[in-house]
């Protein structure tokens, strides 16, 4: 059983998206209109009513730490999800958004256990995809 609970880990993370250190996924990276390098990665165990993903636009405007390598760029815009598909990242035709599909979090299954006095509420995912996008048209401009 476990061997085969570490199969499924590792296959999960040989997927289109590669695995980094601290729980970093790298899901897409290109260079913006203007040149600059970018990355859209996902963090595993956000802080966000304790969901599993920070989904992360990040890149560096400073010449001197231009970087090609997604942990040394900072974080410029995120967004927490319950759930996400790393294979629906799509670039639009003017390459100025990149948008991903996801789930949100059941606020309310969540908030109804917190008023039942719960201590350790479940988080469920919604049923329902949602489109999430980030801008890439202010890139360093």
């Amino acid at each position: 059983m476990i061997k085969l609970l570490i199969t499924s880990t590792l296959a999960l993370l040989a997927s289109s998206a590669y695995a980094e250190p601290s729980n970093i996924r790298v899901l897409h990276s290109g260079t913006s209109q203007n040149g600059y390098h970018y990355f859209i990665t996902a963090r595993e165990a956000s802080h966000v009513l304790g969901q599993k993903f920070q989904v992360e636009l990040r890149y560096s405007c400073d010449n001197s730490k231009h970087t090609h390598e997604a942990l040394e760029a900072p974080v410029q815009d995120s967004f927490s999800v319950c759930d996400l598909d790393p294979n629906s990242i799509k670039l639009n035709l003017q390459k100025s958004a990149m948008a991903l599909k996801v789930k949100a979090a059941d606020l309310d299954s969540y908030y109804d256990q917190v008023g039942q006095g719960l201590e350790s509420p479940i988080l469920y995912c919604e049923t329902k995809t949602q489109v999430r996008s980030f801008s890439l048209k202010q890139i360093c401009n």
